[in-house]
């Protein structure tokens, strides 16, 4: 089985890749200077979740795995992107697939792993650091074609005063989150395959995180605004000019992040435990 996969998943991924050749003009050919620029900003930006990954890789991986887990998530977007809007045009609505198919993308990298390096994933703590890395190629790229597709040709370079604190939250993202919660479930599994108890503990945090991250799209966009309004409205009855609270300004930008870190501690509320569990169920590898 595992020789048949290593052959049909190669000309499985090519197909669809093909398939979705717009998609890939769309992502890489339409704005590439944008594209690269936002996924440089970003990358910078989340640098601190990659700190802390190599830091719980006990016995860390060579780079090139991480560039792997890295550059696959981010050259298998718009593959992921085709899949998603071809089921929302079907009548799906977009908080109720984007957990699937998001999640999914984010869990190929340690699968492919477990299938042509087995070695790199042998419990909890490597399928979180490979799905963190994973996670990590996510949020690069939607934050880069979201800033140069979507947000660039209306507000310009303005536009990061916004995107940037509302998606920055102490250097990391709800995709490295959640992409390390299921990658730790993937190498908890592994750990003990034919355990009942690992089956289902695997299973309930996939779950989990897919749910987690449909909440996020159906929520997360009243979240925002109520926690910034929260804490900015005292401010303002202090007397702070509204001026202040214009885009281009310290405040605002301030607030964005409040309202960041207030919207992924709420949503995440069952995932931060989870992968708090992961990161002390074990050493790592040895």
């Amino acid at each position: 089985m595992r020789k048949f996969l290593r052959i049909a998943l190669p000309l499985a991924l090519t197909a669809a890749a093909i398939l979705a050749r717009d998609n890939y003009a769309e992502f890489f050919a339409k704005s590439p200077g944008l594209v690269l620029a936002g996924c440089l900003i970003a990358f910078v930006a989340y640098l601190p979740s990659l700190w802390v990954a190599r830091r719980l890789d006990r016995q860390p991986m060579p780079w090139a795995a991480y560039a792997a887990a890295f550059g696959f998530v981010v050259a298998f977007a718009p593959i992921t992107s085709d899949v998603t809007w071809g089921v929302i045009n079907r009548g799906v609505r977009y908080w109720q697939i984007v957990g699937l198919t998001e999640e999914l993308t984010k869990m190929l990298p340690v699968l492919l792993a477990l299938l042509y390096a087995p070695r790199l994933v042998r419990n909890t703590r490597d399928g979180l650091v490979l799905g963190a890395l994973a996670g990590l190629g996510f949020a690069v790229i939607e934050f880069a074609t979201t800033f140069a597709l979507d947000n660039f040709p209306q507000t310009g370079w303005a536009d990061l005063y916004t995107s940037l604190p509302s998606r920055w939250v102490l250097g990391t993202h709800n995709h490295i989150l959640w992409g390390a919660a299921t990658g730790g479930a993937i190498g908890y599994l592994v750990e003990a395959p034919g355990s009942r108890k690992h089956q289902l503990v695997a299973l309930l945090t996939i779950l989990v995180v897919m749910g987690t991250h449909g909440l996020q799209d159906l929520f997360g966009k009243y979240i925002g605004p109520l926690s910034i309004g929260v804490v900015g409205q005292p401010l303002l009855t202090m007397g702070l000019p509204e001026s202040a609270f214009q885009p281009g300004q310290p405040l605002f930008s301030l607030l964005m992040f409040a309202g960041g870190l207030i919207n992924t501690l709420l949503i995440n509320v069952l995932v931060i435990p989870v992968l708090w569990w992961q990161v002390r169920h074990g050493p790592g590898r040895r």
